[in-house]
């Protein structure tokens, strides 16, 4: 199987140097070979399923840091695929 991380759609995860209220959320698509698939970070969908596998976003790189910026290729989707 073969599997593109096309974008991060949203991340509006606290900042680390921040105290927040609420977590936030990083929204990424990944790209198959038919399909997208939308996975969440705190929010769901968490995990989805393809054929025969579970497709988990287990992390988001780097995690924001007040005022500065992430550019869209220096993230990084750590995904956890499982044969269901």
């Amino acid at each position: 199987m073969r599997l593109k991380f096309k974008s991060v759609d949203e991340d509006s995860r606290c900042p680390i140097n921040l105290f927040c209220f609420w977590a936030g959320n990083a929204r990424i698509t990944i790209g198959l070979p038919d399909t997208n698939l939308v996975l969440n970070t705190t929010l769901e969908p968490k995990m989805a399923t393809y054929s025969k596998y579970a497709i988990k976003l287990a992390a988001l790189y780097p995690y924001p840091v007040s005022d500065t910026p992430i550019k869209p290729r220096d993230y990084t989707a750590v995904l956890m695929v499982s044969k269901i």
